[in-house]
């Protein structure tokens, strides 16, 4: 058997996912909040180091983030991290790399931003550990 020169991969992985950027208008009179800067731009993902602590909420899986300039950065694929100082990931396939770069500043649109409050993950047990074909492990193990 040969040794493969790309990275690990497993039998059930997905390798490739098509994400495209999202195609919504950020017109003027929608309020941009602040929400931090680009951390890493690592091929189709950004790294978005936040400001705020997760104390009381964070943003939610899919809420739409934009530069200072308008320009849709694209969605929150995923939040990672301690829920206290949170990073959200960004991921499409057809990154800007002119203008998504490290330190750049990212807004939230007010009128477009989902929010979890932290208090209600806290009362829910879970688990980061991983089942069969890294699969989230089942409810019974959880109690």
């Amino acid at each position: 058997m040969g040794l493969s020169s790309g990275p690990l991969r497993t039998k059930n992985e997905i390798i490739d996912i098509t994400i495209p950027k999202p195609t919504i208008e950020i017109t003027s009179d929608m309020h941009l909040t602040e929400i931090g800067s680009i951390l890493h731009v690592v091929e189709d993902q950004i790294v978005i180091k936040v400001n705020a602590t997760g104390e009381y909420k964070i943003l939610d899986v899919g809420t739409v983030l934009v530069l200072e300039d308008k320009e849709v950065l694209g969605e929150i694929f995923e939040t990672i991290g301690p829920v206290a100082h949170p990073m959200y990931v960004v991921r499409f396939n057809d990154i800007n790399k002119e203008k998504a770069v490290r330190d750049a500043k990212v807004f939230g649109v007010d009128e477009l931003s989902k929010f979890v409050f932290t208090q209600e993950i806290s009362e829910h047990k879970g688990c980061d550990a991983s089942n069969a074909f890294d699969e989230e492990v089942n409810e019974e193990v959880l109690h």
